[in-house]
């Protein structure tokens, strides 16, 4: 017998043509739902169209689109999403490959071509019901917290499966009718099982109308689920695709500019239209898997926010306001009808949930927006309010004169440099020795005003002096990047602020910019280009580990001692500092590092950003409190950080869990610097003792 089979064989011809009219009407209303959707998003703010990096954007796409690398951070998960997509995905191209037999008259459907066909085929078919199996026991017994059952969930799981059951009937019932063709046996290995138990139940003649009715049903499941696969969750296989590929590429640590925004009456997402275009389609491709809201520090610690609900609550007020009616009703819900103030201030800005999404979205940037609409409405009151006025009238949040900026010089131990201004650069006048340095060291507001962090400004001062470092400060120049203003929402503060201290940094000669605050690194990197910055900016981590290398400075032995490291979110996530400031703890002979479970790209927030320091939510527990349990959980007698929020996070942390006598929190700089205790090394916090 010749190796192949027929087409069509036992298909009525009314089904062929019931068949075509579906395929033609399921086609028709995939179109009319795209072209409705792009009408909804062409309604967003404008943006421009990302065609930069076009090359890096098709790599994202075959590894994050189709091979799915991010979904596979979570072994399950990854794997039944792989089944069901590339499943789906084969045998859709099966089906295309069939037409070109069936109504272009190619000739090709026999031999070998059928043998490998067929076999690939079947694997298509496993690998489908096999996810699809998978994602029900998840969904339907597991349940885990993350995830939200809604009915469409059921049918859109449910027709799949009789997808794949019934083409599998088919083919057993068609199988057994031919007599189990010997090359059926490796070529169509399930359907000649399927046959064989077909065979065990049913007539030739039962088998023959089997066969019928199964491809009836077969074709009219195929051709509905293309016709209603926008209104299934499997409409995110279109559209989370695209956005991985159109997602914005901008560096992490930068927020979008507003242009002219001095002259805006209206500034962020008050409505839905305030949204870029981008936004709006990055709804759409939420595929509500719930990773953003598991690797959520204020959702964890019983706070309101959940990133994911965020951009589904977004997601449902963009379709009803959009969808039906060019021109809808405004009493219809928008968006700050839906998410409330304490959903929004709640966010720490850790970025956690952009870089665990895996089809790319980016709740962060709609939080920003919908923080920027509170703000400019004044809808930002109590500390937070406080500390907004406070940078834009004394140069920084703490509410303190700007007289003071420059006091905890005085308890450096070492004269501390400041930068003399040069009128002529070839003329360096005496008294002006400090005029063109290697650093201009940037204090900060942290470290220029609270106490506990005074410390690491004046440790970094004495080892940048031991090791012979030209380096001079601003001293009462300096004033804050209002950084944490722009995570609040307040452009207008950022960018007439941060002009004002780019044109008193610009009056000096230094070759860098050294940093010992991660928020005022990423502003400096990431925000002032914006701005029209060029300056190359360090941060200390980095600095006294190449000091180390270089021999100009000796790490002090500090005994037997346990060092469990916190990752500053904006310096570990958002700008990659995560191996330096392990490194420079590991050079302390006697230092031994002990990891967090949350540790590095995946480390927890200290819940001291986006403003939190300042404005944080009285709701659910502290989120310090969460990653400081984590940090003396290890054993550790010392939780480092290198970040001047989260040393005064950690540090509250340790005085509420009363263990502030046996555990310390403190800058790798102080401990580079030898000069603070630190605990005995039999003090430190057992497991029991939690």
């Amino acid at each position: 017998m010749e190796v192949g089979r027929e087409l069509l064989w036992n298909v009525p011809y009314r089904a062929e043509v019931l068949m075509y009219l579906g395929a033609a009407l399921a086609f028709l209303l995939l179109a009319t739902d795209v072209a409705r959707r792009i009408y909804m998003y062409r309604r967003g703010a404008s943006a421009s169209a990302p065609t930069d990096r076009l090359l890096h954007r098709v790599g994202d796409l075959l590894k994050d689109g189709l091979l799915q690398r991010a979904l596979l951070k979570d072994r399950y998960a990854g794997l039944m999403h792989l089944g069901i997509f590339w499943g789906f995905l084969a045998l859709l191209v099966g089906t295309i490959i069939l037409v070109f037999q069936i109504d272009l008259g190619f000739v090709f459907f026999y031999g070998d071509f059928y043998r490998v066909f067929s076999f690939c085929m079947e694997i298509a078919g496993l690998a489908l019901l096999i996810g699809v199996a998978l994602a029900a026991y998840r969904r339907f017994v597991a349940r885990p917290q993350k995830l939200d059952t809604r009915v469409e969930d059921y049918y859109a799981l449910g027709i799949l499966f009789v997808l794949g059951i019934t083409g599998f009937l088919v083919e057993g019932a068609r199988i057994y009718v031919y007599d189990f063709p010997a090359y059926e046996r490796s070529a169509s290995f399930v359907g000649y099982g399927v046959g064989k138990v077909v065979a065990a139940f049913a007539s030739s003649e039962a088998a023959l109308t089997l066969h019928q009715w199964g491809w009836v049903a077969h074709m009219f499941l195929g051709v509905a689920f293309v016709g209603l696969v926008s209104s299934t969750r499997f409409l995110h296989v279109f559209t989370s695709p695209a956005a991985v590929f159109l997602r914005e590429r901008r560096p992490k640590g930068s927020l979008r500019f507003v242009d002219d925004v001095e002259e805006r009456e209206r500034v962020g997402a008050g409505t839905v239209t305030d949204y870029t275009w981008k936004d709006m389609a990055d709804l759409d491709a939420c595929t509500r898997c719930g990773r953003c809201q598991d690797a959520c520090p204020a959702f964890a610690s019983g706070k309101p926010l959940s990133p994911k609900m965020i951009v589904q609550k977004s997601r449902d007020i963009m379709r009803t306001r959009l969808s039906d009616d060019p021109d809808p009703s405004p009493n219809r819900p928008d968006l700050h009808d839906v998410i409330t103030t304490d959903e929004v201030w709640s966010c720490t800005t850790c970025r956690n949930c952009v870089e665990q999404c895996p089809v790319s979205i980016n709740p962060l940037d709609k939080i920003y927006e919908l923080r920027r609409f509170l703000t400019n409405e004044g809808r930002l009151t109590g500390s937070g309010a406080k500390a907004l006025e406070s940078m834009g009238m004394r140069g920084n949040p703490w509410m303190l004169k700007q007289e003071a900026r420059f006091e905890w010089a005085a308890d450096a131990g070492v004269d501390v440099p400041v930068m003399a201004l040069i009128q002529d650069p070839d003329d360096v006048a005496p008294g002006q020795e400090h005029a063109s340095v290697e650093y201009l060291f940037f204090v900060g507001c942290a470290g220029s005003y609270d106490p506990r962090t005074q410390k690491v400004a004046q440790a970094i001062v004495r080892l940048l002096t031991a090791a012979g470092v030209s380096f001079a400060v601003l001293g009462e120049e300096e004033t804050c990047t209002c950084e944490a203003g722009r995570r609040m929402g307040e452009e207008m503060l950022f960018q007439v602020g941060g002009a004002a201290l780019k044109e008193t940094i610009d009056q000096y000669r230094f070759e860098k910019i050294l940093t010992m605050c991660p928020h005022c690194l990423n502003a400096f990197k990431n925000d002032y280009p914006q701005l029209g910055a060029s300056w190359e900016v360090v941060h200390h981590s980095e600095l006294l580990l190449s000091l180390l290398e270089a021999g100009r400075l000796v790490a002090p032995s500090v005994g037997d001692l346990g060092v469990a490291y916190h990752d500053s979110c904006y310096l570990g996530r958002y700008n990659g500092l995560l191996d330096e400031p392990r490194a420079v703890v590991k050079a302390m002979p006697g230092a031994r590092l002990l990891e967090m479970e949350l540790c590095r790209e995946n480390g927890f927030c200290c819940g001291g950003g986006g403003g939190q320091m300042w404005a944080e939510i009285k709701i659910g527990e502290p989120v310090e409190f969460l990653r400081t349990q984590q940090a003396v959980a290890t054993g550790a007698q010392v939780v480092a950080t290198a970040c001047p929020y989260c040393k005064i996070m950690l540090d509250d942390g340790l005085k509420h869990l009363q263990l502030e006598e046996r555990v310390a929190a403190r800058d790798i700089a102080e401990l580079l610097d030898g000069c603070v205790e630190i605990p005995a090394a039999d003090s430190a916090v057992r497991a029991q003792d939690l």
